[in-house]
């Protein structure tokens, strides 16, 4: 059968668009899976999208990459790939329907020809291919439902890797969700033919088939670590998510326009002794800037910023940074690791769009996040800021930022939203339209304060509890040479029976609390405090990872509510769903040349 349109195919492919468009579609809600989040550099939540037929469940991450991608399931069987430990459905496997569909891919691909931001922000290398394919669209994973769309433009990785300085990689095991839609059409040639393939991306096919109102998403990644539910909205957005006025930019970018660290209550324990905000810290060039061009990105995992502006942070907290990985590790000795990151201690950004601005804190509990196996031999904790110069891409707030921010987009308007976003504590959901013509979007009815969302994971610092200060030293030697009227012996004196009775009080306070602390281990069972370190999973970096040829039998997979131990020591449940799909084939019309389609140019 010939794939080559007439212009009566064109036509009626055009009408039948057209016809399917439906402006009173309901936001459609995609599922987070109970396979739980992945690494070697999060922990991450990931979607579970059905693609191919019958249902292949891809576990992947939300992004704006130029096109999906999938991971072949050969991927990780060759012997030079680097694979974290894989988990169930993050794997595709050719079946006999793209035999009968015709579906055959490109010639191989060097990663820029993917997506040339992401192949240089990731360092990748390796070959993959597009193709054409099929996705289902299951609200919230209801496999009751189906929302089919066929012949979507997608990338499958064959050995794309990610790469840093020192010589670390790891083979890419896990793909990506693709919310790009500023251009609806892309082309591309199969390998076997030369046969010009014009595909439709995915929520701009999702709009047209009337499954969603419009081009549109709405996103908080939301934090594994600190068990903050994801939620990803197409044609839609969940207002419980957005705390603030969310700003606007007409463009795919917002001016960053500070960045300052802070307390929201209680004490401060960083390495300063500035009064707080600690400001200035947006720097580049040797010097302070008044601001810069950020793109928000969920598939990107870091904060690519200057090298001046991550060393400004980093001069304020117990880090290091490590050349090998262009990160910055935690020093988890320091008294004050421990106590950044449990307290409201955050990274506030300001941004600018027009003539509004807004201000998102992001607490530092979600910038410590950790490498896992094969990056290095043991669990290391980073904090994801990434020097970066903006030759080849520009500067970018991956998702480690998008843990404490909302992030929505209207492609039909070209509007672009950023919102702060709750901690865990956050009201119910609450499903909003975006309509094709909206130009913006509401925050939470009576949303609750940024603090309220937090206080039951973050405890304010007490004062005794937060960073001494050290006196300066001329300041000192002023007190000393100073002369007011009480001689050495008398000062003397005074401090002798000064600290005599602070060693009374401190001795009584000790042994009560010592008491105490006794009473409390004898009912808790001797559980000792947990440690402040966020672990991702049980698994030992020294095990080796087992592949699989063809993706694992959903049937078999545990159906019971899965859970994740968090640094806390808490059982956090996982967002579910079904792992019992039950298919429904529908026509597949073959794919159509468009009238007068052209290549587009590359969106970046």
């Amino acid at each position: 059968m010939s794939f080559l349109s007439s212009p009566f195919a064109a036509l009626s492919v055009f009408l039948g668009v057209v016809n399917g468009i439906n402006y009173g579609a309901s936001p459609l809600p995609i599922s987070y899976g109970n396979n739980g989040s992945v690494g070697p550099d999060g922990p991450w939540w990931t979607i579970v999208q059905a693609v191919n037929f019958p249902d292949q469940f891809m576990t992947l991450l939300p992004s704006l990459s130029n096109n999906s991608l999938l991971i072949n399931s050969t991927a990780c069987l060759s012997q030079s790939a680097i694979c974290p430990t894989p988990q169930p459905d993050q794997f595709f496997t050719w079946t006999d329907y793209e035999i009968e569909n015709n579906k055959t891919p490109s010639e191989e691909l060097h990663p820029d020809e993917w997506d040339e931001w992401y192949a240089s922000l990731l360092n990748m290398s390796g070959t993959g291919q597009f193709f054409s394919e099929r996705m289902d669209l299951h609200p919230e994973g209801d496999v009751s439902i189906v929302n089919e769309m066929n012949y979507l433009v997608m990338g499958i990785s064959n050995s794309y890797s990610a790469g840093f300085a020192g010589g670390a990689e790891y083979t890419l095991d896990t793909g990506f969700f693709s919310l790009y839609a500023e251009h609806d059409i892309f082309s591309w040639p199969d390998q076997a033919s030369g046969f010009v393939w014009y595909n439709n991306r995915t929520l701009n096919d999702a709009y047209k088939l009337g499954y969603i109102p419009s081009v549109s998403y709405g996103l908080h990644v939301g934090s594994v670590v600190a068990n903050v539910t994801p939620s990803l909205i197409l044609g839609g957005y969940d207002s419980s998510r957005i705390l603030t006025p969310p700003l606007v930019s007409d463009s795919r970018s917002f001016s960053l326009t500070g960045i300052s660290l802070n307390v929201t209550e209680g004490g401060n324990a960083y390495a300063s002794e500035q009064s707080l905000p600690l400001t200035g810290l947006l720097q580049a060039n040797g010097s302070s800037v008044d601001s810069m061009e950020v793109y928000p990105d969920p598939g990107l995992p870091y904060m690519y910023l200057p090298r001046e502006t991550c060393d400004a942070i980093a001069e304020h907290l117990p880090v290091e940074y490590n050349s090998d990985f262009n990160l910055y590790f935690w020093n988890t000795e320091d008294e004050n690791y421990h106590k950044v990151l449990t307290s409201p201690h955050v990274l506030a950004f300001s941004f600018s769009a027009g003539n509004s601005e807004t201000t998102i804190n992001i607490p530092l509990a979600l910038m410590n996040l950790t490498l896992e196996y094969p990056l290095v031999s043991e669990s290391t904790p980073y904090f994801p800021c990434s020097p970066w110069t903006p030759s080849t891409a520009p500067y970018h707030l991956g998702r480690s930022f998008l843990q404490g921010a909302f992030l929505g987009q209207n492609w039909n308007s070209s509007k672009l939203f950023l919102a702060q976003a709750p901690g865990p504590g956050f009201m119910s959901q609450s499903l909003k339209t975006i309509a094709y013509t909206d130009e913006n979007i509401e925050p939470a009815t009576n949303a609750p304060s940024w603090g309220s969302t937090w206080s039951g994971t973050l405890t304010a610092l007490q004062n005794e509890e937060s960073q001494a200060l050290v006196p300066d030293s001329e300041d000192s030697k002023d007190a000393g040479d100073s002369d007011d009227g009480v001689s050495g012996g008398g000062i003397a004196g005074i401090v002798v029976g000064v600290v005599a009775g602070v060693a009374i009080v401190a001795g009584a306070l000790f042994w009560v609390l010592r008491k105490k602390r006794q009473n409390a281990r004898t009912h808790m069972g001797g559980q000792e405090d947990a440690r402040p370190y966020y672990a991702t999973d049980s698994r030992s970096p020294s095990d080796g990872p087992t592949y699989y040829q063809d993706s694992p039998d959903l049937g078999s997979m545990d159906k019971g509510a899965a859970t994740r131990e968090t640094q806390i020591g808490q059982q956090v449940p996982l967002a579910e769903i079904s792992a019992s799909p039950d298919p429904v084939e529908m026509p597949a019309p073959p794919p159509q040349e468009l009238a007068g389609s052209v290549p587009e140019e590359k969106h970046k």
